[in-house]
């Protein structure tokens, strides 16, 4: 009973490190990916900056409106669900 115990924690100390291990080189990776972006940034002329920002704002407007659409059809889902129940 008493190794079963210690087997059972072992197992789950290894499983918390794994993880947080995991998570230290996914936050790790993400700082260097940022450093080198500010540094291609610093690199591009004015001209390619004001492009590469035009063309991150398409992006961005464009994940916007597809999650605005998404809200909108589970709201019309959800308010159709309360109507149906009354």
């Amino acid at each position: 009973m008493n190794n079963l115990l210690l087997y059972f924690i072992v197992i789950v100390a290894g499983l918390i490190l794994t993880l947080r291990f995991k998570r230290v080189r996914k936050t790790r990776f993400k700082i260097k990916k940022r450093v080198s972006n500010i540094a291609k940034w610093m690199e591009m002329t004015r001209e390619e900056r004001h492009a590469w920002d035009e063309q991150d704002k398409k992006i961005s407007i464009g994940r916007k409106r597809t999650l605005l659409n998404q809200i909108r059809k589970e709201y019309l889902e959800l308010s159709d669900q309360k109507n149906r129940v009354k």
